[in-house]
């Protein structure tokens, strides 16, 4: 989608590979990325009702700059995190799966504002 490919370049900085890396979580560890999310994530605003609006958190993982991206979705998985970035990270750090991962959280704090185009 245009809009999320525009927003992640102007917002988080990077060309949005097509694609997200899924980690399996905790459940502890999901709510205390989407209470950070709550708190200082980037928003990602839709170009129409048709679409849900989504948080970002930056995050780095095995040196690749990215975002943890929580879309506004009833029940949406409480079990995984999806990482975006640039690039595909799988491959880029040869992870198979059940891989274990360190991500680092970045500043989350954001300048962007705005609202959602009609």
């Amino acid at each position: 989608m245009a809009w999320v490919k525009e927003q992640c370049r102007e917002k988080l900085g990077f060309e949005l590979y097509p694609g997200t890396l899924n980690l399996k979580v905790s459940r502890e560890d999901r709510q205390l990325i989407e209470t950070l999310a709550q708190k200082q994530g980037i928003v990602l605003l839709p170009e129409s009702d048709n679409f849900c609006q989504a948080r970002c958190v930056r995050v780095a993982i095995g040196g690749i700059e990215g975002a943890v991206i929580l879309p506004h979705v009833i029940d949406y998985y409480q079990d995984t995190l999806e990482i975006i970035a640039g690039e595909r990270i799988k491959e880029r750090l040869n992870l198979k799966d059940g891989d274990e991962v360190m991500l680092t959280i970045r500043n989350t704090k954001s300048r962007y504002g705005g609202k959602r185009n009609k």
